[in-house]
């Protein structure tokens, strides 16, 4: 099975971000331990930090093409709610419109 973890990031206030991360890290890295978990990807690894490397005009486009893919692409979706994130709920209704579960 191929997990996507869904989260907003843009509004999670300062003082606590680097503990959200690693807890987003930590709940991957115990999906990645079910035996039936293939893969475990989110945008904290599999998209942002790619981004940095590419032209700030682009960036947007290519965060929601990739994002959208991994989405597309998983068998299960599973969303952080913990702080608002227009894309994340952009990322449901695809999750949703794909069957996904």
């Amino acid at each position: 099975m191929k997990i996507y973890i869904g989260c907003g990031l843009t509004h999670v206030p300062r003082e606590i971000f680097d503990r959200y991360v690693a807890y987003l890290h930590e709940l991957a890295a115990s999906l990645r331990a079910i035996p039936e978990v293939a893969s475990v990807r989110y945008a904290l690894v599999d998209g942002d930090p790619q981004l940095a490397v590419k032209p700030s005009s682009d960036r947007a486009a290519l965060c929601y093409d990739w994002d959208r893919r991994m989405v597309e692409e998983a068998d299960l979706m599973v969303a952080d709610a913990s702080f608002p994130s227009t894309g994340l709920g952009i990322e449901l209704q695809i999750a949703v419109l794909s069957g996904k579960r």
